[in-house]
């Protein structure tokens, strides 16, 4: 997890914390310990099966039975326990250690989760540990700012405490699981993906047309922007001279905002999901990063990748095989299913 300053308080990140903290009680309540920057790292590493089995204990537990953890989670605490530990071990005695206040159990523990969260921040944190006299100068800055953030991070999860659980917010362009057992196909985006068909045709000179930019926009503009396809569609056929050209730059214009706002996200997401597939980049590739990029929580997953491409290796994989089979649904339904009766 990269270390931004102390003021970007992200409320993804919020709520990573606040289900961490209810599954490490669930848990140590079934037997099974961990410490907390553990079990943030189960949960980024394999999100969906770590919720799943979370609930499934909660209601064995509200029956009344003894919870008991499935040995699957318990092999991926293990393996990371094994691979980690040595390391978080000699950072919990250096952050005891260090001068910039990282000394309460719940600050420590908030601050483990952030630098072991990320390949990046393993590095630094090992030559720390190795060198403290020669790295002190680095150490104490970051840990100075660290603590700031950390900080933040911990009066917003004591807010939630407070509060209880936050409310469930309005779903965005993505579920939740990314890897549902049964995929329920929604009749507007089949249309909405026949009017992303029908923009495509209509792009000329030598730009590509649009991709996933173009499946995003419609999912967070839709209304504007099947508008705007509508006219574009009628200028082209009986639009003065450059009426449809205009309307095309100002269409292409909004599309750069979009990949603006997202290339420094999807770019490197591509790439690294090149390295797992062998290849990324077909119809359904470009629709499942559409539904990765337009949602939030989607965002914040391949973040997380990117951060630990090595350890989150296979929940990327698992997610985008996912999303990637969402998107086969859709594209067929598109083909298959007949196109809605055009009302006047």
């Amino acid at each position: 997890m990269a270390v931004g300053p102390a003021s970007e308080i992200d409320p993804q990140v919020v709520e990573d914390l606040r289900v961490v903290e209810q599954g490490c009680r669930t848990l140590g309540s079934c037997g099974t310990r961990a410490e907390f920057w553990e079990v943030f790292t189960l949960l980024k590493t394999g999100r969906d099966g770590f919720q799943k089995e979370c609930e499934r204990l909660v209601e064995s537990m509200d029956r009344g039975e003894k919870g008991k953890v499935e040995p699957a989670i318990v092999e991926k605490l293990a393996n990371i326990k094994s691979e980690l530990y040595p390391l978080a071990r000699r950072l919990r005695e250096f952050l005891g250690k260090s001068s910039a206040g990282i000394l309460d159990g719940m600050k420590q523990d908030l601050a483990l989760v952030f630098l072991m969260g990320s390949a990046r921040a393993r590095q630094s944190v090992a030559k720390w540990v190795n060198d403290p006299v020669g790295s002190a100068a680095e150490s104490s800055l970051r840990l100075k700012i660290l603590s700031r953030l950390v900080d933040g991070y911990r009066r917003a999860l004591l807010d939630t405490r407070r509060d209880g659980a936050p409310p469930i917010p309005k779903p965005d362009t993505t579920v939740r699981s990314m890897s549902p057992s049964t995929v329920k196909l929604k009749p507007e985006f089949i249309d909405d993906l026949r009017y992303v068909a029908r923009c495509r045709r209509m792009f000329e000179g030598p730009e590509a047309a649009p991709t996933w930019d173009l499946v995003c926009l419609v999912l967070l503009q839709r209304e504007e922007t099947r508008r705007s396809i509508d006219e574009l569609g009628l200028l082209k056929v009986d639009g003065k001279p450059g009426e449809f050209a205009g309307a095309l730059y100002r269409f292409r214009s909004r599309l750069k905002e979009i990949k603006s706002q997202f290339d420094p996200i999807a770019l490197p997401v591509g790439t690294y999901l090149k390295s797992i597939f062998g290849s990324f980049g077909g119809d359904a590739d470009e629709l499942a990063l559409a539904f990765l990029m337009a949602s939030s929580q989607g965002r914040h997953r391949a973040k997380q990748w990117l951060d630990d491409p090595e350890l989150c290796r296979g929940e990327a994989s698992a997610s985008m095989n996912g999303l990637r089979t969402r998107a086969e649904y859709y594209l067929d339904a598109m083909v298959k299913l007949p196109a809605p009766a055009k009302t006047t």
